[in-house]
């Protein structure tokens, strides 16, 4: 669901070392122990080792690797003394589906680091309980680092929870660097820490510097007192969080005063999704701490499609101002608050935001560092990222991935493992050399339609190998089933089909799906008054039946295989399915490429399409936005209904709108968003029936 974009850095770049805090004491810890060298590797429980030697006073380091968490508790810590917890390359720890809460915790002026970590599983709170990892430091001089601490698999519809929080107690420097929270219910970062409270409570500051933070309900980023700072962090709205889409989804937030508050050389995306609510959004109103408050955006890029300024403030004459800020998206591009802002673009004159992950070079109180449009870490570490696939099949792939670092290797060998979700074998692409960072591509075939799978980017130098965290996506389905009634009419139905099948937009809770377990599916559902069911199914669907609905006046009904009108017959191939297109009295192309064919099965003339205008928003990300505007008419009276679907190069349906009509004539306009589809060309069809069944369709191409 993340797109593939080109980072533009408007105006200089800026380290860590310029915006930082005052400096804190960055002395590691004395007593250093190698996991490895105690036994463990990767597949093995991590937490036995870490309950063992993860404690105040010690350096850890863990071999990189994916391990088993039986135990989220036993990553916690409450430091006395320096405690650093270190992978030496990605370390993957599954914790599963589980309840997490724990404590990361400074005392006095301990310096606490946790680095290159990914927690995997989904944080499955229960109602009316919290889930979040807690980081503090109790003290003005303590420190708490995260370093590429990574939550990308958030929290399940039913939990109250955090990606990390920040709570009152916290006095000292809390430092976010190069994370990854995605999909958690209550924030992903929250961090205003005397939140409701007396500023005794805690006056700690939290800074962020690089990472992305995605599809988080409330606030993917919230921040608040004296010098808190975001800097160089990719935000993202453009999915609904589980069981979020009456949320309220802000990207960063300042929630409450603050003096020297910043914003910087930050990508911020909104897409207008169910709850999206702002881009940056200054409200301090809740919390009257007394603190002085002002806030300075710069160097910074938004691209919104809300109805809703791009900087919010709830109050009109908020102490914010701002400097070299690139706007666009068809949205609200407002800059709210006192200003004065400066150097302000918008449109085409704007650079676009980045929606992958950022990062930063360097680490501690002032380190040389800067951003770069390929995302960078520290130079002296091999280090790999795995994106988003750039595209997605029914059986094929691009997988994706870029390479951060060469760790002072003059190249790299990069390549890609996948596998399906659940197996145990990893498949490996052709390795690539590279000599540069850089994103790079592989595609991968021979995949099951309809299936989960996930895949990691390797890299390799002769000092040593690099693996991202693993990104699951799902192939589509090949075949699309509609069951369509009519006015007055009802059945209940049941169908079996040797492969796989799933509900599409139109299948409700009546209708259910058991396996058989021996690799078939059986359907039952009912439907009536017009209304139709859909799924989606690969193989072949052996059996249909139908019946008279109990409450219906009768049975008729109608079967679409992906948009033709076809027999059970032909559904379950028993005889040659007839593909209208094929069989029609008369085909014209009209000088914008558009083929129109007529098929009478029924009594009457055949409905007419008078205006059929496909367009594509032209918007600089990559996803296929089309706007379908059409008028239909029919002499007889009797129009029945209007299908518009979406189809890519394999002929694959992936959007479509059905649209119940009745009358001589009828005029309506669809909205299509296609996601991950960039540089793609598709076909977007209409067909228009009138109650007797005559059909008339017309396709038209369109390309993101």
């Amino acid at each position: 669901m993340q797109r593939r974009s080109v980072l533009k850095l408007a105006g200089a770049t800026v380290g860590l070392g310029a915006l930082s805090a005052a400096p804190i004491a960055q002395a590691r810890p004395d007593n250093v122990i190698d996991l490895g060298n105690e036994g463990l590797q990767p597949g093995d429980d991590l937490s036995p080792y870490l309950d063992e030697y993860w404690q105040s006073g010690n350096e850890v380091h863990i071999p990189g690797g994916e391990y088993e968490l039986s135990d989220v508790d036993s990553l916690e810590i409450d430091a006395d003394e320096d405690s650093w917890l270190i992978g030496d390359g990605d370390v993957i720890a599954d914790h599963g589906d589980v309840h997490v809460l724990f404590n990361i915790t400074s005392n006095g002026d301990a310096h606490v680091r946790m680095q290159n970590i990914t927690l995997k599983g989904i944080d499955s709170t229960e109602d009316g309980d919290i889930g979040k990892v807690r980081v503090w430091a109790e003290d003005e001089e303590g420190l708490v680092e995260l370093i590429n601490f990574n939550r990308p698999d958030g929290a399940d519809g039913g939990s109250r929870a955090s990606g990390f929080f920040m709570p009152k107690p916290h006095a000292g420097v809390g430092r976010f660097i190069n994370c990854h929270v995605e999909g958690f219910t209550d924030n992903g970062l929250y961090g205003t820490p005397f939140a409701g409270g007396d500023s005794d409570d805690g006056m700690g500051t939290v800074e962020v510097y690089g990472g992305l933070y995605k599809n988080n309900d409330v606030n993917n980023i919230r921040v608040g007192c004296d010098d808190s700072k975001v800097i160089s962090a990719a935000v993202v709205f453009d999915d609904v969080p589980y069981g979020q889409e009456t949320g309220s989804h802000k990207g960063i937030r300042v929630r409450q005063g603050g003096a020297n508050q910043v914003i910087h050389d930050c990508d911020i995306t909104v897409y207008d999704e169910p709850g999206a609510a702002a881009g940056i959004k200054i409200d301090d109103s809740r919390f009257e701490n007394g603190l002085d408050s002002d806030v300075t955006v710069t160097d910074t890029r938004i691209y919104n499609e809300i109805d809703a300024g791009a900087v919010q403030t709830s109050d009109e004459d908020f102490p914010i101002s701002g400097e070299n800020i690139h706007l666009t998206g068809p949205g609200d591009l407002d800059l709210q608050g006192s200003g004065p802002y400066s150097d302000v673009y918008r449109g085409s004159e704007a650079d676009s935001p980045t929606e992958q992950k950022r990062w930063v070079d360097g680490w501690g109180d002032a380190p040389d560092g800067s951003t770069s449009d390929s995302g960078s870490t520290d130079s002296s570490t091999l280090a790999v990222s795995t994106m988003e696939p750039s595209s997605v099949g029914s059986t094929t792939a691009t997988l994706t991935g870029s390479l951060d670092s060469l760790g002072g290797a003059t190249g790299a060998s990069v390549y890609f493992e996948h596998r399906a979700t659940g197996t145990d074998d990893w498949r490996s692409t052709s390795p690539e050399t590279v000599e540069e960072t850089g994103t790079f591509e592989a595609t991968v075939d021979l995949l099951e339609s309809g299936t989960e799978y996930e895949y990691r980017a390797i890299a390799e130098t002769v000092d040593g190998n690099a693996t991202g965290s693993a990104v699951s996506f799902n192939t589509s389905y090949n075949h699309y089933l509609e069951v369509q009634t009519f006015d007055n009419s009802g059945i209940v139905y049941d169908f079996t089909v040797d492969g796989s099948v799933v509900k599409a937009d139109h299948a409700g809770n009546n209708d259910t799906i058991t396996d058989n377990g021996d690799g078939t599916y059986s359907v039952e559902g009912e439907t009536g008054n017009g209304f139709y069911d859909d799924y989606y199914f690969n193989g072949q669907v052996t059996a249909f039946s139908a019946e008279t609905h109990p409450e219906a006046d009768n049975g008729d009904y109608e079967l679409r295989l992906d948009g033709d009108v076809v027999t059970v017959d032909e559904l379950t191939g028993q005889s040659d399915s007839t593909d209208s297109t094929d069989s029609t009295d008369d085909t014209t192309d009209s000088t914008d490429s558009t083929d129109e064919t007529s098929d009478s099965t029924g009594s009457g003339t055949n409905p007419t399409i008078s205006t059929f205008d496909v367009s594509e928003a032209g918007s600089p990300n990559p996803h296929l936005d089309v706007t379908s505007v059409w008028e239909v008419a029919d002499a007889d009276g009797d129009l029945s209904w209007v299908l518009v679907q979406v189809v890519n190069s394999s002929g694959l349906v992936v959007d479509a709108a059905k649209t119940s009509i009745s009358g001589d004539s009828a005029a309506d306009v669809n909205y299509f968003k296609v996601k991950n589809v960039d540089g793609q060309s598709f076909s977007v069809k209409l067909t228009v029936s009138d109650a007797a069944g005559n059909t008339t369709t017309v396709t038209k191409s369109v390309s993101e």
